[in-house]
């Protein structure tokens, strides 16, 4: 695991100490070692910054160049060993035992083909010294980031938002649509980001960036059908993709452990991780509040498999205290994060470089609500008396979850729509009225029906394709990633390999409901309980500690220079009432602290 980062000058020559500021904001990623390259002619510059995992001798320093080749990789592929046979049979010779090298001679031979072959998690740049050009490509799921920023005289890309402001080439000015968009959502939007200029990199798509323009490698498989294999068949065929998965994630030459919950997703992976590897470590966190403490679970799932438990208990003063250091490690703005910036660290505390998650089930095997619900909203709103019905409760109670159903049966009635429903955190209203924003500036569900193509897609497939890239990958993938690296760990999610996605969105609704087959397939790697367990979510008890003011948002608010201060009270005042959740005004102070520490401008000019 790294940071990237790269300046392309068009008319100019690229200036070193730019380059390295880049990588100095983004040591943490890299702490073991960092370099840059500069062309021949001075226009092209990348750097890198180093955690070692794989090879950890200077052989394997990035950049890294063969022969007239110089790669960069954030990430790991995991099949190198794999790749390399295939090039040692080409006669290629090796200096050094790393994956980095793997992609680079594989990406001489194969060019742009060399993609299709990798599996794992990269944002990779390339600088071909032949064609004097850089190629950037990005995993297919985007688990790993990449941000890029172009105008007539430059090009700049690095693996944090931060690393582009570095390089004194971008103003840090706010954005409309990232900033609206983040308010809505509680993330910042593909391929939007808060600061004006700069966007995320595509995932599943290279370009070279001088002479083309972002090319898909890949994209979700949302229009297929698996018709022809019994359930055990599927079984088998599921088993031995995940087990796959998570065994040739567990490659690494530093210590390596798993998060444990004691929830479905990541209990597989624990256990499958066990049957390789002797003396696993796993890491939870606690609460003091009983009811978000997942703690007995997490411990006895632990027994079960035989693994070496710790955890950690986080309180709000703990949130308090760090709360600088977290919205910094953010990069980018969200309402999520916290649970993985004190997960990560505690692993690293214990020695721990490296950890396996189970991010993922819940989008592929319809974990989330969201699988159920929309389908019931999108029936009752055909309904008009209960569609009525559903307004006049709305009314009485003015509690959130039938204010947001209320606001559906006003829209078109798309899966967009009800979506929106449930994973929005602010509405239109709300958010034109805090930035003084025209009506209709920003369009939610138009913006969701934008990021997939529907057509003869399952309405399953449509949900699950929703929370695969507008919450997984634009929140819980980001978050993880940049809160993991914040304390130089490596997370690795086996549950969304590019094979085990293609396979499990392919079968029938039947085998992705409430996670039930999931269960039956691995119930032999499980303690029982787990079949009748309800999900909680691995959340903190932010709704609690803002209620009680334990932590203090309002002091921070109340003099915002850029949101309207009365519609800010509003909110505060319907989130103590209960009409809106913890996360809209969690939202606010987050993002106000978010541009504080990164100094960014938040005046309304900069709107």
């Amino acid at each position: 695991m790294c940071g990237i980062a790269g300046i392309i000058e068009k008319k100019g020559k690229v200036n070193p100490a730019r380059l390295k500021r880049m990588l100095e904001v983004m040591e943490h990623r890299g702490p073991d070692q960092n370099d840059i390259f500069i062309s021949p002619d001075e226009k092209i510059g990348i750097g890198a910054v180093r955690l070692k995992i794989i090879d950890l001798s200077d052989k394997a320093c990035l950049p890294m160049k063969i022969g007239k080749t110089v790669i960069a990789m954030n990430g790991e592929i995991y099949n190198f060993k794999t790749l390399r046979n295939y090039l040692e049979r080409k006669g290629e010779k090796f200096f050094s035992s790393s994956d980095t090298e793997v992609a680079g001679r594989l990406f001489i031979h194969e060019k742009e083909k060399s993609f299709d072959l990798f599996r794992g998690m990269f944002s990779i740049a390339v600088y071909d010294g032949e064609r004097g050009d850089v190629l950037i490509v990005r995993d297919r799921l985007g688990i790993k980031p990449l941000y890029i920023y172009t105008d007539s005289e430059r090009i700049v890309f690095a693996s944090e938002v931060r690393g582009i402001l570095a390089s004194g080439l971008v103003k840090p000015e706010l954005d409309i649509p990232g900033t609206t968009a983040f308010l809505m959502f509680g993330s910042a939007k593909y391929p939007d980001t808060p600061i004006r200029g700069i966007k995320e990199f595509p995932a599943g798509h290279y370009q070279w960036l001088l002479s083309g323009t972002p090319v898909k490698y890949w994209e979700l498989p949302l229009n297929q059908t698996i018709n022809h294999l019994s359930d055990e068949e599927i079984k088998e065929n599921l088993r031995s993709l995940i087990e796959e998965s998570v065994s040739l994630r567990l490659v690494s030459d530093v210590p390596l452990g798993t998060f444990l919950s004691g929830g479905l997703d990541s209990t597989i992976v624990t256990a499958i991780a066990s049957k390789y590897k002797n003396g696993l470590n796993t890491y939870s966190i606690r609460f003091e509040e009983e009811e978000y403490d997942e703690g007995t679970y997490a411990r006895n799932a632990s027994e079960f498999i035989g693994t070496n438990h710790s955890e950690m208990v986080v309180t709000h003063t703990d949130v308090i205290n760090k709360i600088d250091t977290i919205i910094k490690s953010m990069d980018m703005p969200t309402i999520d994060g916290v649970n993985s910036y004190f997960v990560s660290g505690f692993a690293r505390e214990n020695g721990m470089v490296v950890s396996l998650s189970g991010l993922g089930g819940d989008e592929l095997f319809g974990g989330y609500s969201s699988f159920h619900y929309i389908p019931k909203l999108i029936k009752v709103k055909k309904s008009p008396i209960v569609k009525t019905g559903i307004k006049i409760i709305a009314f009485i109670k003015k509690e959130r979850k039938y204010l947001r159903a209320a606001e559906f049966m006003n829209s078109p009635g798309s899966i967009e729509d009800a979506y929106f429903s449930i994973r929005g955190i602010l509405t239109t209203r709300f958010v034109e009225s805090l930035l003084g924003l025209e009506r209709g500036f920003f369009n939610p569900s138009i913006y969701l029906a934008k990021i997939i193509n529907t057509n003869t897609m399952s309405d399953l497939n449509h949900i699950a394709a929703l929370e695969l890239i507008s919450y997984m990958r634009d929140m819980l993938l980001r978050d993880t990633d940049a809160m993991s690296m914040a304390h130089s760990l490596e997370v690795r999610v086996p549950l969304i390999d590019h094979r085990v996605v293609e396979f499990v969105l392919k079968l029938p609704a039947k085998y992705r409901k409430n996670k039930t087959f999931l269960y039956e397939t691995f119930k032999n790697y499980v303690p029982a309980w787990m079949q009748t367990r309800k999900k909680k979510g691995f959340i903190f008890p932010f709704e609690k500690w803002l209620k009680e003011d334990k932590i203090n948002v309002m002091k921070t608010l109340k003099d915002s220079e850029l949101f309207n201060r009365e519609e800010v009270e509003r909110i505060y005042n319907q989130f103590l009432q209960g009409s809106l959740g913890w996360q809209s005004i969690w939202a606010l102070y987050v993002f106000e602290k978010w541009c504080e520490v990164n100094n960014v401008n938040i005046q309304k000019g900069g709107l």
